[in-house]
């Protein structure tokens, strides 16, 4: 699934799931399809000690019904190459990467495979599961705490400090930005132990593009910027957009916003919060509820058609 985050660090695209059976990278491909279900609506997430009590549509508790097997690709972004030592010695590849770019670099893969896979994305890794979506690529999309496209006007206090490195100063709008160990433990991982977000800084943060920040920073002052979603779009697969309430970066009111964006158009979309949870909710504690609850909604939403991929707009 594609995926990175509006600060100045990629921490979500070289995060993965804890183990492979729910691995979090740049997308997912069913090989068996989606089978089709109920499930619509808001639904809420809490701990309730043994797992998460998801609202209408899944009464399982977020637990996949079936052992459908499925394999899992993590491409990197355009012009990202090595691990995360390899990427900080070099930040200057990443000068200029927009939205547009890495966007049509998913499309040439995704347009490659035989059947058109379940897309799912972190942060800006979401956006890109949205605008992925809105081209009429992909099976089913989930966008967790997903960067805002064009439209969302309000944005909250938290996220515009988490998000200050790189939109507080113009020399990095088409630059490099670089995040401090305290800027990333504040916009992605606020909820840990001084020890683990330690841990967690050095094991995924590395210098971002500036260019996609500016993108979608000043996207509303545009009339067609790159982060533009057509959220009346009724021909796009499914979507299930994720918030956390913990989230400084992309709070849970800023995810719930983007799906409320989508309730004219007739095409499945749904909302689901975790309580508790940072930005990196993916890593953190408790992430099996996330990956139970997102692998619930696969198995239970109704896939967008099988030729999806081939009808869609080159």
């Amino acid at each position: 699934m594609p995926s990175s985050s509006p600060t100045a660090c990629s921490a979500a695209r070289r995060a993965s799931w804890p183990t492979s059976s729910f691995r979090r990278r740049s997308w997912t491909r069913l090989r068996t399809g989606i089978s089709p279900g109920s499930a619509s609506g808001v639904r809420t997430c809490a701990p309730t000690g043994r797992g998460c009590r998801v609202g209408r549509g899944n009464p399982s508790g977020g637990r996949p019904r079936g052992n459908r097997p499925a394999a899992a690709a993590a491409p990197e972004w355009p012009r990202k190459h090595g691990d995360v030592e390899d990427m900080r010695e070099t930040p200057e590849d990443s000068v200029g990467l927009g939205v547009k770019e890495i966007v049509d670099h998913y499309e040439a893969l995704i347009r490659e495979l035989d059947q058109p896979p379940v897309l799912i994305g972190h942060s800006y890794g979401g956006l890109f599961v949205e605008l992925l979506l809105d081209r009429g690529l992909g099976r089913a999309g989930v966008a967790m705490s997903p960067a805002p496209p064009k439209g969302i006007l309000a944005l909250p206090f938290s996220t515009l400090k988490a998000g200050s490195p790189a939109l507080a100063h113009p020399s990095k709008w088409h630059g490099v930005v670089t995040l401090t160990p305290e800027e990333f433990t504040y916009g992605f991982v606020n909820t840990f132990t001084p020890e683990k977000a330690k841990e967690a800084y050095d094991r995924y943060c590395v210098p971002e593009t500036g260019q996609i920040f500016y993108e979608a920073g000043f996207a509303n002052f545009h009339l067609h910027p790159p982060t533009e979603v057509h959220f009346k779009n009724g021909d796009r697969a499914p979507l299930l957009i994720v918030g956390a309430d913990e989230d400084h970066t992309v709070p849970a009111k800023l995810s719930k916003a983007q799906y409320k964006k989508y309730e004219r158009s007739p095409a499945h979309t749904d909302y689901l919060e975790f309580a508790g949870r940072p930005h990196l909710h993916m890593v953190a504690d408790g992430w099996e509820e996330v990956a139970e609850a997102v692998a619930g909604w696969i198995e239970s939403v109704p896939a967008a058609p099988a030729e999806a991929v081939e009808g869609a707009p080159a």
